[in-house]
C-alpha cells in the first residue's frame, strides 16, 4: 500500500484524523509501506505486510514491529500470526506451514510463484479445507476459494461499469478480494480501500502478492466507525456483508458519511429480514436500511428479478428515483444503489458469467 493513502485514514474509535505514521519499513525498491505503526491519541495500530490492522490492544505485535525497526530486520511473522490470525491451534499451525512454504517458493523461484500465484492461493485454501477440524471452516475455505464462480458474485461484478470513472472506492467486507482485484486492474491509478474482518484471509492474499499497490487492505472488527475520512469515496460498497455486522444501523450511517455527495452507495445480495437463508447472519429489511442510509434517491431490486433481467438483457439501465417503493417482504434477498443525486447508470454481466447459475445450492435465496 502507498504511504499517501494513510492521509485518508482516521481512527475508527476516537475519529482522530491526525494519525502519525512512524517506524516505517518500506518494500524494497519502492515507497510502498511494508511494516509500520499508525499512532493516534487513543491507541497504536500495526501495519503488517502493507495491511493496516485497526484493532485495539495489539501491544505484542507493536513491540515486535518496534524491535524489527530498531534492528533493521524482518518481524517474526510466527509471533505476528499467532496474535492476529483468528484460527484455533490446528488451523493456525497449518496456515503457518503454508505461509512458510510460500515464502520459500517466492525466495527461491520468484518467477514461478508470480505466474502461478492465484493457483497457489487456491491450493492453500483447498489444503486448509481438507485439514480443518471444523466443519464450518471447511465451508468457509471452499467458499472463499470459489467466490468468483458463484452467482452472487455475478451481481457484484455487474457493478463494475458504474465505477469506470471513480477515483476512490471503498469496499466494506472485502472477503477473498476477488472484486477489488478486478477493480484494481480496471482502475490502476485509483485508490481502493478493502475493509475486512478476517486478518488471515487478507494476509493469505498479500502473502501471494495478489493485491496491487493501489489497494489498501484494512482489518477492522466493525466495533466502531469506518476508518476513513468524511466524503472520501466515489463509491462505497457492502456486498454480501451487512448481515454479518452487529451494528447495522451504525454501518449504514458510516457508509453515507464516507461517500461523496455525488457518489454511489451500493449493496449487492443482502438477506431479507425474517426470510430463511443457508448462510448465517441477521437479515435486514430494505425499507429500514434505506431509512438508515438517509439518501434521497435509490433503486432496489429483488435479486432473483435482477438476475433474470441481467441474464436476458445483458445490460440493465436504471435511474435512482426519490421515494421509490422498496421490494416486497416476500423476496429472500435484494440489492440496492442509492445516491444524493438522481442519476442514470447501467449494470452488465461480465462475459464469463453468461451461463445461468441460479441453481447453486449454496446461494439459494
Amino acid at each position: 500500500m502507498k504511504s499517501r493513502q494513510m492521509l485518508d485514514l482516521r481512527c475508527p474509535f476516537c475519529a482522530a484524523t491526525a494519525l502519525r505514521l512512524t517506524q516505517v519499513i518500506y518494500w524494497p525498491g519502492s515507497l510502498d509501506v511494508r511494516f509500520g505503526l499508525l499512532r493516534c491519541d487513543c491507541d497504536v495500530f500495526p501495519i503488517v505486510e502493507g495491511i493496516v490492522v485497526m484493532r485495539r490492544n495489539q501491544q505484542l505485535v507493536v513491540e515486535e514491529l518496534l524491535r524489527a525497526y530498531r534492528t533493521r530486520t524482518t518481524p517474526d511473522m510466527l509471533l505476528v500470526l499467532q496474535q492476529l490470525s483468528e484460527f484455533r491451534l490446528i488451523e493456525r499451525r497449518v496456515f503457518v506451514v503454508l505461509v512458510r512454504i510460500t515464502s520459500s517458493i517466492k525466495k527461491l523461484m520468484p518467477r514461478f510463484h508470480q505466474s502461478h500465484a492465484l493457483l497457489w492461493w487456491k491450493l492453500g485454501l483447498t489444503v486448509m479445507s481438507v485439514l480443518s477440524t471444523n466443519h464450518f471452516l471447511r465451508l468457509v475455505f471452499s467458499y472463499f476459494r470459489d467466490r468468483d464462480q458463484r452467482p452472487t458474485y455475478c451481481l457484484v461484478a455487474s457493478v463494475l461499469p458504474l465505477l469506470k470513472t471513480a477515483r476512490v472506492v471503498v469496499e466494506v467486507g472485502g472477503g477473498a478480494g476477488h472484486f477489488v482485484r478486478e477493480l484494481s486492474q480496471e482502475l490502476p491509478s485509483s485508490a481502493l480501500y478493502s475493509l475486512e474482518k478476517n486478518f488471515w484471509l487478507v494476509y493469505w492474499l498479500v502473502c501471494n502478492g495478489l493485491y496491487r499497490s493501489n489497494v489498501c487492505p484494512i482489518v477492522i472488527n466493525f466495533e466502531g466507525g469506518l476508518p476513513l475520512k468524511n466524503s472520501l469515496a466515489d463509491a462505497v460498497m457492502a456486498n454480501d456483508t451487512i448481515m454479518y455486522v452487529n451494528h447495522q444501523h451504525r454501518l449504514a450511517t458510516e457508509m453515507r458519511r464516507v461517500m461523496k455527495k455525488s457518489g454511489w452507495c451500493i449493496g449487492m445480495h443482502i438477506h431479507q429480514h425474517g426470510k430463511k437463508n443457508i448462510a448465517q447472519g441477521n437479515g435486514v429489511n430494505p425499507r429500514e436500511l434505506m431509512k438508515w442510509l438517509g439518501l434521497p434517491y435509490s433503486v432496489t431490486w429483488s435479486d432473483r428479478s435482477l438476475f433474470q433481467q441481467l441474464w436476458t438483457k445483458k445490460k440493465l439501465e436504471f435511474e435512482t428515483k426519490p421515494n421509490q417503493k422498496v421490494i416486497s417482504v416476500g423476496d429472500n434477498s435484494y440489492s440496492f444503489i442509492a445516491s444524493n443525486r438522481q442519476k442514470m447508470g447501467a449494470l452488465q454481466l461480465r462475459s464469463r458469467y453468461l451461463r445461468n447459475q441460479l441453481n447453486y445450492v449454496e446461494d439459494q435465496w
